[in-house]
């Protein structure tokens, strides 16, 4: 027979229940759930993106300030586009740390591969993934005068 210790004169259960975790969420900031959880999250981060198409190109801005140029990588493999990298911040001492971050997409057919540029100036990376000449616009000159084989216009016949 399994005994159950009593509490204030109610019987407690040997299993904890299912609102043992409400109640610790419902502590947050101080709970160890909740210190765990953003322990995980803070670990990564998703850099905000800016896309811009012109007829040529897609350029693509991302701020990452405080994060030196040595610290991002940019990977292209098949058609997705990967940025990764991470910030450190603390002099080594126990309060210093780093943050993740990475970012990846989907290219679109159209983006030459081969060519994609990266810059990285004052916390600031610039990629620049330019359109294959087959899928850029192109200019179609208009001829002027009559056609070879059709029929004249404007004429007695």
């Amino acid at each position: 027979m399994l005994r159950v210790p009593a509490k204030n004169g109610v019987a407690l259960s040997p299993w904890p229940s299912i609102f043992d975790a409400y109640w610790e969420m419902a502590r947050w900031p101080g709970s160890r759930w909740f210190t765990d959880l953003t322990r995980g999250m803070a670990s990564a981060r998703i850099p905000v993106m800016d896309v811009e198409e012109t007829a040529t190109e897609y350029r693509c801005v991302l701020e990452l300030p405080g994060v030196a140029p040595e610290e991002v990588n940019v990977t292209v493999q098949g058609n997705t586009l990967t940025v990764a990298g991470e910030k450190r911040f603390g002099d080594g001492s126990a309060q210093s740390g780093h943050v993740r971050f990475y970012r990846a997409m989907k290219l679109p057919r159209t983006v030459d591969v081969a060519n994609i540029r990266a810059r990285h100036e004052h916390g600031v990376l610039t990629l620049v993934l330019p359109k294959a000449e087959s899928d850029q616009p192109r200019q179609i000159p208009v001829e002027v005068g009559a056609a070879e084989n059709g029929p004249e216009r404007g004429g007695s016949q």
